[in-house]
């Protein structure tokens, strides 16, 4: 984000851990550049998208957060923090934000 870059499919295929135990993000075929024609685009991993993505609204740096959030909580947890029956069902509570 410090390059105004956003990378849009944050998920944990995409984090990467070296042999030496760095963490790296890898896959940037989604990322775009921070600005007005990217903003509204829909891309990424559904499950890992945040809500306003979902809702087709403004993204913002608070969209790669929300998906670092979600893949932390999974980390700790063992489960997506919208776990549900289907894919349709996550992304509705991931849509209302109902943990």
């Amino acid at each position: 984000h410090s390059h105004n870059v956003m990378h849009r499919d944050l998920k944990p295929a995409n984090i990467l851990v070296n042999q030496d135990g760095t963490i790296r993000l890898g896959d940037f075929g989604l990322s775009r550049e921070m600005n007005e024609d990217y903003y509204l685009t829909m891309a990424g991993t559904k499950v890992y998208m945040a809500p306003e993505v979902h809702l087709l609204k403004r993204m913002n740096k608070s969209s790669d957060m929300f998906s670092l959030g979600v893949i932390i909580f999974q980390l700790i947890t063992g489960h997506h923090p919208y776990e549900a029956d289907s894919e349709e069902a996550m992304i509705d509570k991931i849509k209302k934000n109902k943990v």
